[in-house]
């Protein structure tokens, strides 16, 4: 006879298509451990039914099971994303006045943009990352907790950032929560690494920029500062070696370097040519006139300069 379900067990379903039954009320780690231990100790991030959930939650449900590691981009994205709420939380201890913005993961980092009350410079990197190391070893767990505008509203009194967000999502209907980690609070859905005091240990803060809120300059210039995260020294130090590697092959540098062309503040960003680089830039322009032939392409020669009523048209000008 076929087996009915039991009303105290759960069907879960995993990326390759196979299918275990479990107890109702199972841990997302408990899960991870009965696959594999390593992958349990590796995993940064976990979805169940294409949600975020944090290690601790329990299922009830049958359901679809997700754990990513550093392999994943999702894995990556939770590291990184936690350590932006790291910098952050480090900067608002450091710079109590400070209103954090937005800190996502972006292509190999992450950024977080501040209001602050004091210019910063990459001096300040080394105090930051020093309150990051000592916060780290205090958060030993990030939850998301779900929240109404309300409680949002009250916790963000004094964050105008957070405020219009929380009311943005609010007003769309959104599910609005908050991850916490120690006495850190910030307005987020996640996902996030679940042991921060294991993981947030191997990351490095890179650059500082200016950054309008939201993109538009209408709004304040607020401050973004750059980092990134890995899970071992390795894989940090290989990276940065790599971006110094980078440099020593930027044609900007090499070109200055054989004397093809040089800079001058006069034209910013626009290369005046020495006699070899001349020769090159004909060679190239010859090139081209003859890939232009080939392929039926007949040249014109515009105008160097317009009046500024085509780019108001076009709407570059309101941008420079």
């Amino acid at each position: 006879m076929p087996r009915h379900p039991s009303p105290n067990e759960i069907t879960i379903t995993f990326p390759d298509g196979g299918i275990r039954k479990y107890p109702k009320g199972i841990t997302v780690e408990e899960v991870a451990k009965s696959i594999s231990e390593g992958l349990a100790r590796a995993t940064l991030d976990a979805q169940f039914n294409s949600q975020h959930v944090d290690f601790d939650t329990k299922l009830e449900q049958d359901g679809t099971f997700k754990l990513f590691t550093f392999k994943d981009q999702e894995g990556k994205n939770a590291l990184r994303h936690s350590c932006a709420h790291l910098l952050a939380a480090s900067v608002l201890e450091l710079y109590p006045s400070a209103e954090n913005a937005i800190g996502p993961p972006i292509e190999d980092g992450f950024y977080q943009d501040f209001e602050l009350p004091q210019p910063i410079s990459e001096a300040d990197f080394p105090k930051i990352e020093q309150k990051m190391h000592e916060l780290a070893k205090t958060w030993l767990v990030m939850k998301g907790k779900e929240v109404t505008l309300q409680e949002a509203l009250s916790q963000f009194k004094k964050n105008k950032y957070k405020t219009e967000l929380a009311k943005e999502f609010g007003k769309e209907g959104k599910k609005i929560t908050f991850q916490i980690a120690g006495s850190f609070i910030d307005l987020c859905k996640g996902g996030h690494v679940f042991n921060p005091g294991k993981n947030l240990q191997y990351f490095k803060l890179s650059s500082v920029a200016g950054a309008y809120w939201r993109g538009d300059q209408k709004n304040k210039m607020l401050t973004r500062i750059y980092g990134t995260a890995f899970p071992s020294k390795k894989e940090l130090d290989e990276h940065f070696w790599r971006q110094e590697e980078a440099k020593k092959r930027d044609h900007r540098v090499i070109g200055q370097q054989l004397s093809l062309f040089s800079f001058d503040e006069t034209s910013p960003g626009a290369p005046f040519f020495h006699p070899k680089g001349a020769v090159i830039f004909n060679e190239l322009l010859s090139f081209l006139r003859e890939e232009y032939s080939k392929r039926g392409y007949e040249e014109v020669i515009t105008p160097l300069i317009y009046d500024k009523s085509l780019w108001q048209a076009s709407g570059h000008w309101e941008h420079y």
